[in-house]
């Protein structure tokens, strides 16, 4: 597939895979919102084809965003980027990629949000392993276009709640919200 400005200007050539023939379709990365962009395919050297794609625009999400969907194949990377992030931090995920939450007991802190954008493919999918404890003032934790589910690291105890605010640790937190996500126990 080549892509390219509407001009001509060849931006990248990008390989179609043995998993995008089977997926049925080919997610490219790394295209700016709100553009037009040419794509043509080819089979060897033989043009299948060229169709004008624009790209959705990118929303506003803020000051402090941490775009995860460039990273594949790392399931303790959200949980990994939440330790360090600052409050109020937006984290953006991969489509149809599983993240693995709270390996170990987790304390949350601070306000987050976690969404996953439209696009191709599934939402991605938050896998709790563990409860995560609140402590502390928390404005809002929020989740937007994932899927969640619950099963401990032992593979058959589920996760009977996804958040702790009434441990030891004493917190307040004033909004959780799931909008446009599915929740459900794993073997479901």
């Amino acid at each position: 597939i080549h892509v390219s400005k509407t001009d001509g200007t060849l931006i990248k050539t990008v390989p179609i895979l043995a998993g995008d023939i089977t997926n049925g379709y080919k997610e490219i990365q790394g295209l700016t919102g709100a553009t037009t962009y040419v794509i043509t395919i080819f089979s060897g050297t033989t043009l299948r084809g060229t169709q004008n794609y624009t790209t959705v625009a990118t929303p506003n999400l803020g000051s402090h965003v941490i775009d995860l969907r460039s990273i594949t194949g790392r399931p303790t990377l959200l949980t990994d980027t939440m330790t360090t992030a600052v409050s109020g931090t937006v984290f953006v995920l991969r489509r149809s990629e599983t993240y693995t939450c709270n390996t170990a007991t987790m304390v949350l802190t601070k306000s987050i949000k976690v969404i996953c954008l439209p696009g191709l493919g599934n939402p991605a999918q938050l896998n709790y392993l563990n409860e995560t404890d609140f402590s502390g003032n928390i404005d809002s934790v929020k989740f937007s276009n994932v899927s969640i589910s619950g099963m401990k690291s032992d593979g058959i105890t589920k996760v009977a709640y996804m958040f702790n605010t009434t441990s030891s640790l004493n917190s307040n937190v004033g909004i959780v919200s799931l909008e446009n996500c599915t929740v459900k126990r794993s073997e479901e």
